[in-house]
Protein backbone atom coordinates (compact mmCIF):
# COMPACT_ATOMS: atom_id res chain seq x y z
CA UNK A 1 0.00 0.00 0.00
CA UNK A 2 1.57 3.19 -0.89
CA UNK A 3 0.47 7.03 -0.50
CA UNK A 4 -1.52 7.24 -3.14
CA UNK A 5 -3.70 4.46 -2.58
CA UNK A 6 -7.07 5.90 -1.11
CA UNK A 7 -9.00 2.69 1.21
CA UNK A 8 -12.08 2.90 3.23
CA UNK A 9 -12.05 0.17 5.79
CA UNK A 10 -15.15 -1.23 6.90
CA UNK A 11 -13.94 -2.11 10.79
CA UNK A 12 -10.43 -1.63 12.47
CA UNK A 13 -9.38 -5.28 11.58
CA UNK A 14 -9.55 -4.77 8.18
CA UNK A 15 -7.19 -1.71 8.40
CA UNK A 16 -4.83 -3.69 10.44
CA UNK A 17 -4.75 -6.95 8.68
CA UNK A 18 -4.29 -3.90 5.22
CA UNK A 19 -0.88 -2.80 7.35
CA UNK A 20 0.41 -6.21 8.03
CA UNK A 21 0.18 -7.23 4.19
CA UNK A 22 1.92 -3.83 3.10
CA UNK A 23 4.44 -4.95 6.07
CA UNK A 24 4.61 -7.80 4.25
CA UNK A 25 5.13 -6.35 1.26
CA UNK A 26 8.07 -3.85 1.90
CA UNK A 27 10.02 -6.80 3.86
CA UNK A 28 9.56 -9.17 0.65
CA UNK A 29 10.73 -5.99 -1.82
CA UNK A 30 13.85 -5.34 0.41
CA UNK A 31 14.78 -8.91 1.00
CA UNK A 32 14.13 -9.25 4.67
CA UNK A 33 12.31 -11.93 6.05
CA UNK A 34 11.71 -10.69 9.46
CA UNK A 35 10.68 -13.70 11.94
CA UNK A 36 8.61 -12.90 15.06
CA UNK A 37 11.90 -11.87 17.57
CA UNK A 38 12.39 -9.13 15.18
CA UNK A 39 15.28 -10.49 13.51
CA UNK A 40 15.98 -10.78 10.07
CA UNK A 41 16.66 -14.34 8.57
CA UNK A 42 18.48 -12.91 5.78
CA UNK A 43 21.57 -10.40 6.63
CA UNK A 44 20.62 -7.35 4.82
CA UNK A 45 22.89 -6.18 1.38
CA UNK A 46 22.13 -2.15 2.44
CA UNK A 47 23.90 -0.65 5.33
CA UNK A 48 21.29 2.50 5.16
CA UNK A 49 18.40 0.35 6.52
CA UNK A 50 14.79 2.04 7.28
CA UNK A 51 12.65 0.64 9.84
CA UNK A 52 9.74 -1.71 8.63
CA UNK A 53 7.12 -0.30 10.78
CA UNK A 54 7.68 3.74 10.73
CA UNK A 55 9.76 3.74 7.65
CA UNK A 56 12.35 6.29 9.78
CA UNK A 57 16.39 5.67 9.16
CA UNK A 58 17.69 3.37 11.30
CA UNK A 59 20.40 4.28 13.94
CA UNK A 60 23.26 1.97 15.02
CA UNK A 61 23.42 1.05 18.94
CA UNK A 62 24.79 -1.27 21.35
CA UNK A 63 22.85 -3.90 22.69
CA UNK A 64 23.21 -6.36 25.56
CA UNK A 65 25.32 -9.11 23.64
CA UNK A 66 25.30 -7.14 20.15
CA UNK A 67 25.33 -4.58 18.08
CA UNK A 68 21.69 -3.84 16.21
CA UNK A 69 20.04 -1.26 14.26
CA UNK A 70 17.49 0.11 16.60
CA UNK A 71 14.20 2.64 15.48
CA UNK A 72 14.00 6.25 17.31
CA UNK A 73 10.59 6.57 16.99
CA UNK A 74 9.27 3.11 17.60
CA UNK A 75 10.36 -0.12 19.40
CA UNK A 76 11.84 -1.71 16.34
CA UNK A 77 15.18 -3.55 17.35
CA UNK A 78 17.31 -5.61 14.84
CA UNK A 79 20.08 -7.58 16.33
CA UNK A 80 23.20 -8.57 14.32
CA UNK A 81 24.37 -11.59 15.52
CA UNK A 82 26.97 -11.71 12.20
CA UNK A 83 29.45 -9.42 10.25
CA UNK A 84 27.60 -7.24 7.53
CA UNK A 85 30.03 -4.98 5.40
CA UNK A 86 29.30 -3.66 2.69
CA UNK A 87 31.98 -2.06 -0.28
CA UNK A 88 30.88 0.31 -2.98
CA UNK A 89 33.37 1.19 -5.38
CA UNK A 90 31.70 4.68 -7.49
CA UNK A 91 32.17 4.51 -11.28
CA UNK A 92 35.59 6.84 -11.97
CA UNK A 93 34.64 9.63 -14.92
CA UNK A 94 35.84 8.31 -18.26
CA UNK A 95 38.49 11.76 -19.80
CA UNK A 96 35.21 11.80 -22.40
CA UNK A 97 32.76 12.85 -19.28
CA UNK A 98 35.27 15.45 -17.69
CA UNK A 99 35.85 17.14 -20.77
CA UNK A 100 31.88 17.28 -21.52
CA UNK A 101 31.63 14.42 -24.05
CA UNK A 102 31.33 14.17 -27.94
CA UNK A 103 29.71 17.05 -28.02
CA UNK A 104 32.39 19.32 -26.51
CA UNK A 105 34.09 18.78 -29.74
CA UNK A 106 31.53 19.35 -32.32
CA UNK A 107 32.00 23.12 -32.19
CA UNK A 108 36.06 23.26 -31.54
CA UNK A 109 38.83 25.23 -34.12
CA UNK A 110 41.58 22.74 -35.78
CA UNK A 111 45.23 24.19 -35.96
CA UNK A 112 48.17 22.51 -37.13
CA UNK A 113 49.07 20.18 -34.69
CA UNK A 114 50.40 16.76 -35.82
CA UNK A 115 48.82 13.76 -34.52
CA UNK A 116 51.65 11.58 -32.54
CA UNK A 117 49.34 7.95 -33.60
CA UNK A 118 48.93 8.55 -37.36
CA UNK A 119 51.08 11.55 -38.45
CA UNK A 120 48.03 13.47 -39.72
CA UNK A 121 48.42 17.32 -40.13
CA UNK A 122 46.00 18.76 -37.88
CA UNK A 123 43.92 18.57 -34.95
CA UNK A 124 40.89 19.76 -33.54
CA UNK A 125 41.86 21.65 -30.09
CA UNK A 126 40.01 22.93 -26.73
CA UNK A 127 41.72 24.15 -23.75
CA UNK A 128 40.84 23.98 -20.31
CA UNK A 129 41.38 25.56 -16.96
CA UNK A 130 42.50 22.30 -15.12
CA UNK A 131 44.66 23.74 -12.51
CA UNK A 132 45.29 26.87 -10.35
CA UNK A 133 44.48 30.35 -12.40
CA UNK A 134 48.33 31.14 -12.21
CA UNK A 135 48.80 27.98 -14.35
CA UNK A 136 48.50 28.21 -17.84
CA UNK A 137 45.88 26.53 -19.81
CA UNK A 138 45.69 22.75 -20.63
CA UNK A 139 45.22 22.08 -24.20
CA UNK A 140 43.52 19.29 -24.96
CA UNK A 141 44.10 17.93 -29.27
CA UNK A 142 42.12 15.60 -31.14
CA UNK A 143 43.11 13.94 -34.50
CA UNK A 144 41.14 15.33 -37.34
CA UNK A 145 41.38 12.19 -39.23
CA UNK A 146 38.14 10.30 -38.58
CA UNK A 147 39.73 6.98 -38.91
CA UNK A 148 42.21 7.53 -36.01
CA UNK A 149 40.48 10.30 -33.85
CA UNK A 150 43.06 10.26 -31.52
CA UNK A 151 43.36 11.80 -28.10
CA UNK A 152 46.17 13.93 -26.85
CA UNK A 153 46.78 16.80 -24.23
CA UNK A 154 49.96 19.49 -24.19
Amino acid sequence: MYADDIVIFSSSRDALQTAVNALELWARENSLQVNRQGESDEIPTRMLMFCPTCANILGVEEGPSCFRFACSTCPYVYNVNKKISNRMYPKLKEIDDVLGGSAAWENVDSTEEVCPKCTHPRAYFMQIQTRSADEPMTTFYKCCNPLCGHRWRD
